[in-house]
């Protein structure tokens, strides 16, 4: 039992001023909406690939350190210096790895959730530090205006998977195009705005890719 999905569309008389009839049209698009949400999961997967190969190598940094930082407690553990130190130091780079294990983790799971009250730059920052880790093979810069105080009604999860795709895609146009110039004098960037303009919040993700 496969959910059926239709499109309705009403014609009427081009003459505004007299109707004399309406034209309902029913489509079934069942088979193309499936072919859409497959194409949806093939990107994702091809993205999220990318990211998990990002994220691998992003985790050694913060365990090499912690690694460093255990030896350093076994053999100076009188030190209240390298205690401290210790205390201190290894509780952030524990949180840094679970950061990214968990935009990882939410990235990756099916959509689900109602919409919410949601802080814009909370969310934006959250799809940021997922995926400047796929920026930094390239140095690919990020440009954020993200005005503070915003907020909106949104289911968070579908929001935060349709801003990384658009970032993710923004990354490899512009990698496209350091492949095609020939000329490496300046990084193109990516442009990352949230304003309010009137009742609206608008967010805008601009990329001097290729297109």
């Amino acid at each position: 039992n496969k959910k059926q999905c239709y499109r309705c569309n009403l014609y009427r008389s081009s003459d505004y001023s007299i109707i004399d009839g309406i034209l309902m049209t029913i489509e079934n698009v069942t088979a193309e909406e499936h072919e859409k949400q497959e194409q949806f999961e093939v990107e994702k997967y091809k993205l999220l690939n990318r990211l998990v190969a990002g994220i691998a190598h992003e985790i050694k940094n913060p365990l090499m350190s912690i690694k460093t930082a255990s030896s350093l407690i076994l053999t100076q553990e009188n030190d209240p210096e390298i205690r401290e130190a210790f205390a201190n130091f290894v509780p952030k780079e524990i949180e840094r790895i679970n950061q990214l294990v968990e935009g990882l983790i939410n990235y990756s799971r099916p959509i689900k959730g109602k919409p919410e009250v949601l802080c814009v730059s909370d969310l934006i920052n959250d799809c940021l530090y997922l995926t400047h880790i796929a920026a930094k093979k390239n140095n690919i810069k990020f440009d954020a205006d993200i005005e503070q105080g915003l907020y909106i009604y949104a289911n968070k999860d579908k929001l935060k998977q349709s801003l990384i795709n658009l970032i993710m895609n923004g990354i490899e146009s512009i990698e496209r195009k350091l492949v095609d110039v020939t000329s490496n004098n300046s990084i193109p960037q990516m442009e990352i705005l949230a304003y309010q303009r009137n009742d609206n919040v608008l967010i805008i993700i601009r990329d001097e890719g290729t297109g």
